[in-house]
């Protein structure tokens, strides 16, 4: 049997180890907490982006005179301006309405073509547009106005140009179609 080990008495060396066991439990390990915390989670669905068109333009009633001119709708407030020989005839006219509408606060471009053209009714002569502009602000070069949808995610706005009438320009009914793109970004 042995006794010593290391000339350290087995009973001495048991003492020390269980000494050290108790301390190491006690002092060493410390205690584990746990703790919990919660976080919100949000998404917002926005409703699809569109463009409706709320009304058309119209120049109305001129009579071209002599030398022609031109015809311009203002789209903050529907008059109507005329040029050279050409003379407005009291009739209806107003400039083109739109509705943009997408998400709350939404930025998107609206975009307008440099030229059009309307057409006489039953023939082949034609009348240019120029000048689209919308509600009064100026365009970039590209031909865009950035807007905000604001916080109702709907801008309602205005579109008005100028039309060029010749002098001898063939009397009758013209239409024709221009395109208004809108651009969320």
């Amino acid at each position: 049997m042995i006794k010593k080990l290391f000339s350290i008495p087995l009973r001495f060396l048991r003492d020390i180890v269980g000494a050290s066991v108790l301390l190491a439990s006690t002092f060493g390990a410390g205690a584990a907490y746990a703790a919990d915390a919660t976080a919100q989670s949000t998404a917002v669905v926005q409703p699809p982006a569109g463009l409706v068109r709320l009304g058309d333009l119209a120049f109305g009633s001129v009579i071209p005179g002599a030398a022609g001119g031109t015809v311009t709708i203002n789209p903050v407030n529907d008059a109507r301006s005329t040029t050279g020989s050409v003379t407005g005839v009291t009739s209806t006219f107003h400039a083109a309405s739109f509705r943009a509408n997408g998400g709350a606060n939404v930025v998107g471009l609206i975009l307008l073509p440099a030229a059009a053209t309307i057409t006489r009714q039953s023939g082949t002569e034609i009348m240019p547009l120029t000048n689209f502009t919308v509600d009064g602000a100026t365009l970039n070069l590209f031909g865009q106005l950035i807007i905000n949808l604001g916080p109702t995610g709907i801008r309602d706005f205005n579109v008005g140009a100028t039309l060029a009438v010749g002098g001898d320009q063939e009397p009758g009914t013209y239409q024709g179609t221009f395109q208004v793109t809108t651009i969320y970004l």
